[in-house]
């Protein structure tokens, strides 16, 4: 039987196996039965799809050789999920959208207004939700709050590192201090959380770990060195524990949304605290919206990466299939600074 679907009822529960072309395994694992539909002919990766399963059930797509290759998470109803970051932007839009997915929450920023504004929010959609204020530049803090989550919950299932801060202006005008604070927000702070709740979350039937990493650990620009080193560093963190967890049915993803207008650029450290930081235009940037929706997808289908935006596709596409033409444009960029700062030097001393 070529390309077609196949729908069985077992105990009552529904399941869709993908019965691929050329010849394929598929197999479905419902309270400790499993259904199989095997060709003899050359096998090709597995593909499955599933309906609603309640909480205590896997579904699994299996190999020829029997050997776990795909692990997607059922429903997110119910789940556990701890959000870092969540009291604006991306990290508030994202906890929102678990609520609306029946998870309850967890929430940490240092932003105690915005929490509980967050906090009463899900609550109103029916979820139980905690906000927690949390410096993620202090280990010590971090280790307490997530002490303190796993006396009252017991467990985690969902971890979404989202905290981020950035600093705009010259490498060499950054301070030693101001690299470690953003460093430890954006890069050991994740790390420390996911090392720390690790073993709880491979103990969990369906777990996973979404790290938002941006197109900026992709695609590095001038002035942003400290963010760009901290976001190609998740994604480095990133891949290598889906590398070594993914087989044990973790899932692990990073989002890499393009530019996205939100409180980073506003509330970002400059050289210049007269200047403004600059942020790109409206119409480059992707919404808060899209960005949820498509933090919802990762977990759902343990997506590797994600990107989100047309800005990001075109600078990662760009970076891979022609690198040079990034080069240019920095060039060109740093010629019309120049130019730019000149005229005002040249303004100044006619005034």
């Amino acid at each position: 039987m070529l390309n077609t679907w196949q729908s069985l009822d077992v105990r009552g529960k529904a399941v869709i196996l993908y019965l691929g072309g050329r010849g394929s395994c598929r197999a479905a694992h419902v309270d400790g039965l499993t259904i199989t539909r095997a060709a003899r002919q050359e096998p090709r990766p597995p593909i499955y799809e599933h309906s609603t399963f309640s909480r205590s059930e896997s579904c699994t797509a299996m190999s020829p050789g029997g050997k776990r290759v795909l692990r997607t998470m059922k429903s997110i109803r119910h789940k556990q999920a701890l959000v870092t970051g969540a009291a604006a932007g991306i990290g508030r839009s994202i906890a929102l959208a678990l609520a609306r997915e029946g998870a309850d929450l967890y929430l940490l920023d240092i932003d105690e207004a915005g929490l509980s504004s967050v906090v009463a929010e899900a609550k109103q959609i029916g979820v139980s939700a905690i906000g927690e204020r949390c410096d993620l530049s202090q280990p010590a803090e971090i280790s307490r709050v997530l002490s303190q989550m796993l006396q009252q919950w017991g467990h985690v299932d969902i971890l979404v590192n989202n905290a981020g801060v950035a600093y705009y202006g010259p490498t060499h005008s950054m301070t030693a201090a101001q690299w470690d604070w953003l460093m430890k927000i954006n890069l050991l702070a994740p790390i420390q959380i996911t090392r720390e709740l690790l073993p709880i979350l491979l103990e969990r039937p369906d777990a996973h770990i979404l790290n938002v990493c941006s197109i900026s650990g992709l695609v590095a620009g001038g002035r942003f060195a400290a963010y760009h080193t901290s976001k190609f560093g998740l994604i480095g963190f990133t891949e290598a524990i889906r590398a070594e967890y993914g087989r044990r049915g973790l899932g692990v993803s990073a989002l890499c949304p393009g530019p996205v207008l939100t409180n980073l650029y506003k509330s970002c450290a400059s050289a210049k605290s007269d200047k403004s930081v600059p942020h790109p235009p409206r119409w480059l940037c992707c919404s808060i919206e899209a960005v949820s929706k498509a933090a919802i997808r990762c977990i759902y289908r343990n997506k590797r990466m994600k990107l989100v935006g047309p800005l990001a596709h075109l600078l990662a596409w760009s970076k891979w299939l022609a690198p040079g033409v990034l080069d240019l444009l920095n060039r060109a960029s740093r010629k019309r600074k120049k130019v730019a700062v000149a005229g005002e030097a040249e303004a100044r001393r006619a005034a």
